[in-house]
């Protein structure tokens, strides 16, 4: 784009009518991108002329503003409350937010564009779900961004957006590209909207870590920025519900007016791909080029044939073929979210197996019947392929921090909150002598070899093959779960027969998701523990934990004097929503914890010398951004210090979140990829755990499942 002329800025308003709205419009001269001289003027044209095609992407979702009002040479602010003053006629929405209530503007006509423009409001940032009935509704679409590191550009990235969309196109999705106007290029994916953001972000995280296992040298899923260095980084956090990525047809305020562009998949093929800017966008445009409009308003959308549905390795390849299944039965989860070429109809069925189980749809409600299981007779190519990858892994459904008034009423059931390690156990006794248990961690981490004694599940299900959901805990000398002694056993992938006896686990099971190929995640949670009880889980190493009485005054009085640390409450018709935070389960702490994000330290005094003395903390706020929220150095051991000296990695040059200047004094920084628990006693007016404690390290969880719980 040639530079145009640099006149300089006036403050002569200019009345206009846009849609039958009146809006003042100033500094129209005003350069806005110096480099190349373009104008407020050519902004406000930019967007009255696209915006027939950036309606539809806008529409229902809020919409976070990035400011300009002194041009791409100044520094920006992002906004996210609609500006005081603004416009009466402009539709919004409020959403509930750690620092209090935000008034989002939603965007449904060219005169709010006009109004955006006039605000130098150069790039519009929204989320993937829209509001429904006041309310965020589910996301009905998925993004991938692909982030090229230092050393990679944007032909590397989109060779990897190719093998992306091969991979989706195999299970019957598709994608559509586009180029992000910075350094990379966003593929979305349409879903059917009955997915939670949660769910849609374990799916995502499953497809880029699935591909980083392909090619390690290429792709990584993990956000330090440390390991990105010639590497596309595959960022599917940004499907979270608090994440915003920069919205399609959106201008970017760089140093020449460059735009996310919806592309063709032929242009990202092309070796000569490279960003659009405002004028090539607009060419486009006013030549009927709208390539997000046409994949979304497709009649149909992706198809899925008969040759989408049978994958098979090529076996000229020399990649992995563990990692190729891996990649395929991710994928196929992500066709499982979309509603465009499902099949629909009941399979034929064949028996397989029997077992005493309750029922609810045959006999009466809460009756133990007897019945026979039964699968499809032809496997879905997704099933089978998750099958042969061993990688359809069920992701636990997760509570919501709430209190004894969150939870009144008689739909709930109360059971203890167990202070150990989340895990999914898959156990197969259906071979005599060839049993196999596999138990996955929260964060999709394979723990069976760290705990050889859960292997009697198999012995306990014996004939059959289930998945449960429970909890690995250690008892301590009055039967309470005790963390500190669990942190003895949660990083030894192979521990001795001596370490075993002394530091024993239990798994308690506290939910079944499926029974002999039967998923029972879509019935009531009433019904799935009338079968788990039924299994008779119950032996050296493994047990259900009964239910408490209610009400939650009463189940807090129990597990208070028991010395349990809270109650989690569920509802007794809720669903198992696998991979979500649902209010259907409310997790009320006796004591208050919080998950940390460990961002550096600082070094100790007296026989802390030389060694470590307290912990830096940070928690992620709600766009991921780390918030430093103090220091620990209470309740340390002298192991847990010298295997944290480990597990803290090399210093870094600079700590990850704004930290105070009194706490950096002898800081020494670490990528923040470490997560902790503390006990504590309050939050502080400025966003400070007050007396924290140290509680230990959690393996099972990433820094992106970490938020502030209370």
């Amino acid at each position: 784009m040639p530079p145009r002329s640099r006149a300089t800025g006036s403050d002569e308003q200019t009345t206009v009518r846009v849609d039958g709205r009146q809006l003042a419009v100033t500094n129209l001269d005003k350069v806005l991108y110096p480099e190349t001289g373009t104008t407020k003027a050519e902004v406000l044209r930019y967007y009255a002329i696209v915006a027939p095609v950036l309606l539809p992407v806008l529409e229902g979702r809020p919409v976070t503003r990035k400011r300009w009002p002194h041009g791409v040479a100044s520094d920006p602010f992002f906004v996210k409350n609609l500006e005081p003053g603004a416009p009466s006629w402009i539709a919004r929405e409020t959403l509930p937010h750690t620092d209090g209530p935000v008034t989002y503007p939603l965007v449904d006509s060219p005169a709010v564009l006009t109004w955006m423009a006039q605000m130098a409001a150069l790039e519009l940032h929204v989320p993937q779900w829209r509001f429904h009935d006041h309310l965020p509704d589910r996301p009905d679409r998925m993004v991938f961004d692909l982030d090229p590191g230092p050393g990679i550009g944007l032909p590397a990235c989109a060779e990897v957006a190719l093998l992306l969309r091969e991979v989706l196109q195999q299970a019957g999705s598709d994608a559509v590209p586009v180029t992000s106007g910075s350094k990379g290029i966003h593929l979305y994916v349409p879903l059917d909207g009955r997915r939670t953001s949660d769910e849609v972000s374990a799916v995502a995280k499953a497809v880029a870590e699935a591909l980083q296992a392909q090619r390690p040298g290429t792709v990584t899923s993990r956000m330090a920025k440390s390991l990105r260095d010639s590497k596309i980084f595959l960022d599917w956090s940004q499907n979270s519900a608090a994440k915003t990525t920069i919205a399609p047809y959106s201008l970017r305020g760089r140093e020449a007016p460059t735009v996310a562009a919806p592309r063709t998949w032929e242009e990202i093929a092309d070796p000569a791909l490279r960003q659009l800017d405002l004028d090539e966008v607009l060419e486009r445009v006013r030549g009927g080029d709208d390539p997000w409009g046409e994949f979304f308003a497709a009649p149909d959308g992706p198809q899925r044939t008969d040759e989408s549905t049978s994958l098979s390795a090529d076996p000229g390849r020399t990649e992995d073929r563990q990692s190729d299944a891996r990649v395929a039965a991710a994928a196929y989860a992500v066709a499982a979210m979309q509603s465009r070429g499902a099949t629909g109809g009941e399979d034929k069925v064949v028996k397989y197996g029997s077992h005493r189980w309750a029922d609810p749809n045959e006999g009466p409600r809460g009756r133990v019947v007897r019945r026979d299981l039964a699968q499809p007779r032809e496997r879905s190519a997704r099933s089978e392929v998750a099958r042969v990858a061993g990688a359809a892994q069920v992701l636990p459904m997760a509570a919501v921090a709430g209190t004894a008034g969150s939870v009144t009423g008689e739909q709930w059931r109360y059971e203890g909150k167990w202070d150990g390690i989340r895990a999914i156990a898959e156990v197969d006794a259906t071979v005599e002598g060839r049993g196999s248990l596999r138990l996955i961690g929260r964060s999709g981490r394979d723990l069976t070899g760290g705990y050889p004694e859960l292997v009697e599940l198999i012995e306990l299900v014996d004939g059959h093959r289930v998945v449960v959901d429970g909890e690995i805990v250690t008892l301590d000398g009055d039967g309470r779960t005790s963390f500190p002694r669990l942190q003895q056993r949660m990083n030894v992938n192979s521990p001795t027969p001596r370490l075993i006896r002394s530091v024993p686990v239990r798994y308690f099971a506290f939910d079944v998701l499926e029974v002999d190929g039967v998923s029972l995640q879509g019935k009531a949670h009433d019904d799935r523990r009338r079968v788990l009880d039924v299994l008779g889980l119950a032996g050296e190493h493994v047990e259900v934990p009964g239910r408490i009485d209610g009400p939650i005054e009463a189940a807090l009085r129990f597990t208070g004097e028991q010395g349990w640390e809270g109650v989690i409450a569920k509802r007794g018709d809720s669903l198992y929503r696998q991979g979500t935070r649902s209010a259907d389960w409310v997790k009320i702490k006796h004591q208050r914890a919080q998950e940390i994000v460990v961002i550096g330290w600082r070094r100790g005094g007296g026989r802390r010398t030389g060694g470590i003395g307290s912990l830096l903390m940070a928690v992620p706020d709600d766009d991921g951004a780390l918030v430093y929220c103090g220091r620990v150095g209470t309740g340390f051991t002298d192991a847990a210090l010298a295997a944290l000296e480990k597990q803290l990695g090399d210093p870094v040059d600079r700590p990850a979140a704004e930290v105070p200047r009194e706490d950096v004094k002898d800081a020494v920084w670490v990528r923040p990829e470490l997560v902790g628990e503390v006990a504590f006693l309050e939050w502080t007016p400025d966003g400070r755990l007050r007396a924290p404690t140290w509680r230990g390290v959690r393996p099972d969880k990433d820094p992106a499942d970490v938020r502030r719980e209370s």
